[in-house]
C-alpha cells in the first residue's frame, strides 16, 4: 500500500518537474569550463604581452600592419621554433581554450538532452524506461569523456599559470589534482555501470509456506484469481506497517525470493478486517496484473545507478576539493535523477488509483477506503514504536551486562533485583499499533492530517489519502465511521451500558464491525511476530552495538570476538 511495486524513491529534490532548475544547473555545468577558458586566456594574454615587449625592445614600436606579420601565433607556426617551450606553452593555452569550449558546450548539450527526455517521459509514460535508459547511457559516456578532458585541462591550465607567472611549477600537486579528477571520473562511470549489477533488497521478515499458513495462502490465491493474475510465489510477514508486491529478488533470513513476492505486515493484519485484507491483496495484485512490478524491476536499477553515480560525484568533491573537475557531473546526473523521478512518481500515482479501483471491484469501495485509513494511521505509529523498541533493547543490553557482572561478583542481591527487570517483555508492534489506531478512533472526527488533499511532493509515489478516497467516491467521514465501527471493541466497549447487539443498531449496516482481524487467518500470529520482533531488534540495535564494540577493541589492540587473547 505504501511501497507497492518496489517503486524507488530517493532524496527529495527541491523543485517540481515543471520547474526543474535548468538555469542553475547550466550555470554549474559552465562554471569550470568558463574558469579554465579564462585561465588559458590570461596565460595567452600574458605571453602575448611578453612577446610584444620583447619584439618592441628589439625592433622598436611597430605599426599595426607590421605587428600582424610578427604576431606570436605566426611566429610559433614556424617549424624551427614550434618545439620551443615558449611556443609550446602558447599552443597549450590555445588548446586549453578549445577544450574548455568543447566541454562547456558538451555539458550544456547533455543537460539539454536530459531535460528534453525527462519532459518527454512525463508526457508519455510508455516511453519512460526507454528514455531513461538512453539518457543514462549518453550521460555515462558523455560525462566520462567530458570529465576526463576537463581533468587534464585543469592540470594543464594550472601548469601554464605557474610556469608563465612564477616560472616554476609543482609537479606533485598537479599530479595529485589530475589523479583525483580521474579517480572521481571513474567513480561516476562506475556508478552508472551499476545498472548492470543485480538489485539487492533485504527484508527483516519471515517467509511462510502454504503448508505453514494454508488459510492466508488460500485467500491470496482466491483474490489473485479474481484480479486475473498469478498469485505470488513467496509471502513474507514482517513488522513494518506496509504492504507491497515486487518481482525484484528479496533476501530475508533463511532464503531469497524468486519471482513474485507479497509482503504483509503482521501488525496491520491485527487491525484489518478480512474484507479489508482482501481489498489490500486485490490492490497489490493489481500491480502484478498491470505489470507495475515488471516496470519497477527494470526502472530501479537505472535509477539506482544514476543516484550512485551522483553520490560518488558529490562524495568525491566533498572529500577532496582537488576533484573539482567532476563538478559538471553533479547537475547533469542530478537533473536526470530528478526529471525521471518526477515522471516515475506521476506514473506510480496513476497506477495506485487504478489499483484502488481494482480493489473496490473485488472487495468493495468501503473496504479499501477503511483499509487505506488504517494503513495511514498505522504508519504514523511506526517511528514511536521503533523508539520504544530501541529503548527496550538498550535497557535489556544493560541489564544483561549488569547480570554478568553480578554473577562474576556473586552479588545475589543484585541478581534478584535484575531478575525482576529482565522479566519485562519485549514491546510488540501489534499491541502498540492497535492502541495507537484505536486511541485515534476515539474521536468522532478524523485527524486533520488525513484530510490533506494537496500533493505533498512531486516525487511521492502515492496520491494523498483524500484524492484516493475521492476517486473511490467514499467521503473521509464515511471511511472514518467505518474505521471507528471496526475498532470500537478494541478500546472502549465496556464504557457503553448496552451490549454489542444493542449497540449495533447505531452502526450503519454498510460499515464493518465488530473487529474480525485478518490475523486470525494465521495459525500463530503471536509467535511469528515475536520471532520477527527479536530479529528486528537484534539487526537494528544489538548488531550495530556489537560491531562498534568489536571495532573499539581492535582499535585499542584488545582481542575482539573470535580472536585469541
Amino acid at each position: 500500500m505504501a511501497k507497492t511495486a518496489s517503486a524507488a524513491t530517493g532524496g527529495a529534490p527541491a523543485e517540481s518537474g515543471e520547474g526543474l532548475p535548468w538555469l542553475g544547473a547550466a550555470v554549474i555545468v559552465l562554471i569550470l569550463p568558463v574558469a579554465l577558458w579564462v585561465g588559458a586566456w590570461i596565460v595567452e594574454a600574458r605571453m602575448n604581452g611578453v612577446w610584444r615587449d620583447f619584439v618592441e625592445a628589439r625592433y622598436g614600436r611597430l605599426t599595426a600592419e607590421e605587428w600582424e606579420l610578427v604576431r606570436l601565433e605566426s611566429f610559433c607556426d614556424q617549424p624551427e621554433v614550434r618545439g620551443e617551450d615558449f611556443c609550446s606553452h602558447f599552443t597549450y593555452a590555445e588548446l586549453s581554450q578549445l577544450g574548455s569550449l568543447l566541454t562547456g558546450a558538451g555539458g550544456v548539450a547533455l543537460l539539454a538532452f536530459v531535460a528534453w527526455a525527462g519532459g518527454a517521459a512525463r508526457r508519455d509514460h510508455h516511453r519512460l524506461l526507454g528514455l531513461f535508459r538512453l539518457s543514462l547511457a549518453l550521460a555515462a559516456l558523455g560525462l566520462v569523456g567530458l570529465l576526463a578532458i576537463q581533468s587534464v585541462n585543469l592540470v594543464l591550465v594550472l601548469y601554464l599559470l605557474e610556469v608563465v607567472f612564477i616560472e616554476r611549477f609543482h609537479p606533485f600537486i598537479l599530479a595529485g589534482i589530475g589523479l583525483s579528477g580521474l579517480v572521481a571520473t571513474l567513480a561516476v562511470g562506475g556508478g552508472v555501470l551499476s545498472v548492470f549489477q543485480p538489485v539487492k533488497v533485504t527484508e527483516l521478515a519471515v517467509a511462510v509456506t502454504p503448508e505453514e499458513e494454508p488459510e492466508l495462502w488460500q485467500v491470496a490465491r482466491e483474490v489473485a484469481q479474481e484480479v486475473g493474475t498469478e498469485p505470488p510465489r513467496t509471502i513474507l510477514l514482517g513488522l513494518e506497517p506496509n504492504c507491497y508486491v515486487t518481482e525484484v529478488p528479496v533476501r530475508y533470513p533463511g532464503g531469497q525470493s524468486q519471482g513474485r513476492l507479497l509482503y504483509l505486515s503482521l501488525p496491520l493484519l491485527a487491525i484489518l478486517e478480512r474484507d479489508e485484507l482482501r481489498a489490500v491483496l486485490a490492490h497489490e495484485f493489481a500491480h502484478f496484473h498491470g505489470e507495475d512490478t515488471a516496470f519497477s524491476r527494470r526502472f530501479y536499477p537505472l535509477y539506482r545507478g544514476a543516484r550512485e553515480a551522483l553520490a560518488n560525484a558529490v562524495a568525491a568533491l566533498g572529500e577532496n576539493p582537488r576533484s573539482i573537475a567532476v563538478l559538471p557531473a553533479i547537475p547533469v546526473l542530478g537533473y536526470a535523477v530528478e526529471a525521471f523521478e518526477v515522471a516515475a512518481a506521476e506514473r506510480s500515482r496513476l497506477r495506485e488509483l487504478e489499483a484502488d479501483r481494482t480493489a473496490a471491484q473485488v472487495a468493495g469501495s468501503l473496504a479499501i477506503a477503511t483499509a487505506l485509513v488504517k494503513v495511514h494511521l498505522a504508519g504514523s505509529a511506526w517511528p514511536s514504536y521503533l523508539r520504544q523498541l530501541r529503548q527496550w533493547s538498550r535497557q535489556d543490553a544493560e541489564a544483561r551486562r549488569q547480570w554478568a557482572t553480578a554473577v562474576k561478583n556473586s552479588d545475589y542481591a543484585r541478581l534478584a533485583e535484575l531478575a525482576e527487570t529482565m522479566n519485562e517483555t519485549m514491546p510488540r508492534m501489534s499491541s502498540s499499533i492497535t492502541w495507537h489506531v484505536a486511541d485515534a478512533a476515539r474521536s468522532k472526527v478524523a485527524p486533520d492530517w488525513l484530510a490533506a488533499g494537496t500533493q505533498p511532493h512531486p516525487v511521492d509515489s502515492h496520491p494523498p489519502l483524500a484524492a484516493r478516497l475521492e476517486a473511490l467516491r467514499v467521503t473521509l467521514e464515511h471511511g472514518w465511521a467505518g474505521v471507528r465501527a471496526s475498532l470500537w471493541p478494541t478500546w472502549d466497549w465496556d464504557a457503553f451500558p448496552l451490549g454489542r447487539r444493542e449497540m449495533s443498531r447505531f452502526i450503519p449496516l454498510d460499515l464493518p464491525g465488530p473487529l474480525e482481524p485478518a490475523s486470525r487467518l494465521l495459525r500463530d500470529a503471536d509467535t511469528l511476530e515475536g520471532a520477527v520482533t527479536v530479529l528486528t531488534a537484534f539487526v537494528l540495535f544489538d548488531l550495530p552495538a556489537l560491531l562498534q564494540a568489536a571495532q573499539a577493541e581492535r582499535s585499542a589492540g584488545d582481542p575482539g570476538p573470535g580472536r585469541a587473547a
